[in-house]
Formats: structure tokens, C-alpha cells, sequence
């Protein structure tokens, strides 16, 4: 006869797994909060326990979080770019010069930023990414939930 897991039975069932989604505390300070043991944690989220509902609203914000991140940077590309182009229409080649060394920071940043997604793809085999920089559009999308982003 098999063992009913002991979170899935808890009360306090939704705060656990919030709080085991959330990553902000430690499996000890989570199962000393609410007196359970470490190693029910450690089953519960290794089997797959964690409602489901909560694991799509994670998913959620951390999307939510990536787009504006990259929001930003896009919003930082254009920027530069469009100084650049004032840079190089002016003859101030010190300027243009200084706007490249910023886009090129920006292509650093993209590429870490890949490379953090495609470590979560590796884990979890649903995120994609598409970089192209000339003219063309840079795109991340989940394949889970289907939200893209360009940047």
C-alpha cells in the first residue's frame, strides 16, 4: 500500500507549494514553518505533487518578468541606435564610436540572456530562442503557453 504524501494532505497545501515555486526560502525553513519534514518536501516536489494551477501562475509571472527585462533592452537598442545614426550624420565619429561599444555591450547581454534561457530549455525543454541582430527581429518565446517576445 503506498503512502499518501503528507503535503498534498496539509492544510496549508497552497502556501508550501508557493513557497516551494517561489525558490525564496529553503526546503529546512519551509518544512520548520510549517512543521513537516524536509525529506516530504523533497518527495513532494520530485514527484510532481505541486498543483498544477500554481505551477502555471509561476510560470506566468517569471514570463511576465523576462518580457519586461526585455522590454527594456529593446527599448535601450532603439535608443542607441537611434543616437548612433545622429553620431555618424553629425561627422562625430568619437560619439559613434562610443554608441557601438553600448551595442555591443547590448549583444553581450542578449547572448547571457540566451544562455540563461537555454539553460531553463535544457531543464524544462519549453522555451526557444531566435536571435538575429541585422534588420531582423530577435524573438523568445515559451512553447508551453505560446508567448513570444521580440526584442
Amino acid at each position: 500500500m503506498t503512502r499518501k504524501c503528507t503535503i498534498c494532505s496539509h492544510p496549508e497545501r497552497n502556501e508550501i507549494d508557493m513557497l516551494l515555486l517561489s525558490g525564496t526560502s529553503s526546503l529546512r525553513d519551509i518544512a520548520d514553518q510549517f512543521g513537516i519534514s524536509k525529506s516530504s518536501l523533497e518527495r513532494h516536489k520530485s514527484q510532481g505533487h505541486i498543483s498544477e494551477v500554481l505551477a502555471k501562475a509561476e510560470h506566468a509571472a517569471q514570463t511576465s518578468q523576462g518580457n519586461s527585462l526585455l522590454a527594456q533592452v529593446q527599448e535601450l537598442r532603439e535608443k542607441s541606435l537611434s543616437l548612433l545614426k545622429r553620431a555618424e550624420e553629425s561627422g562625430d565619429l568619437r560619439t559613434a564610436a562610443i554608441f557601438l561599444r553600448e551595442l555591443r555591450e547590448q549583444i553581450r547581454l542578449l547572448a547571457a540572456m540566451a544562455l540563461e534561457v537555454e539553460k531553463e530549455r535544457e531543464k524544462d525543454d519549453h522555451i526557444e530562442i531566435k536571435l538575429k541582430w541585422n534588420d531582423q527581429p530577435t524573438r523568445i518565446y515559451c512553447r508551453k503557453c505560446g508567448e513570444a517576445m521580440e526584442i
